[in-house]
């Protein structure tokens, strides 16, 4: 089996809760624009929680980004429950504290791209 994916370019790796409300999909979505502009490369929360070594190897050598979108803080927990305790962590419902966490999602789109500034001027 094929415990790789999506060759690292940079050292700066993403994990972001990916959860089934609004605020869940603009984490989402902040972790592939951070990819797409060539900042950090996104990793698979999935595998991580998994258990699957070479991810959780990966996180640890990188400079780890932590973007959940609720304070349950499910990808937050996922991280720590495998032992990395070393990241920059972000909350949407605590960068945006507007947004009323829903099944809405229409305004997600243009929620992001405020979360994404908020949250680039930090990472950077």
């Amino acid at each position: 089996m094929n415990e790789t994916c999506c060759s690292n370019s940079t050292n700066m790796v993403v994990v972001a809760c990916s959860g089934a409300s609004n605020l869940g999909q603009i984490s989402n979505g902040i972790a592939v624009r951070i990819q797409q502009q060539g900042i950090g490369q996104m990793t698979c929360l999935a595998a991580i929680g998994a258990h699957v070594d070479s991810y959780i190897k990966s996180a640890i050598d990188a400079d780890l980004i932590v973007i959940d979108g609720c304070a349950v803080a499910c990808a937050k927990r996922t991280i720590e429950h495998v032992g990395i305790s070393d990241f920059r962590y972000f909350d949407i419902s605590g960068v945006l504290p507007d947004v009323v966490k829903g099944k809405k999602y229409d305004q997600v789109e243009f929620e992001s791209e405020k979360a994404l500034e908020i949250i680039m001027e930090q990472i950077k």
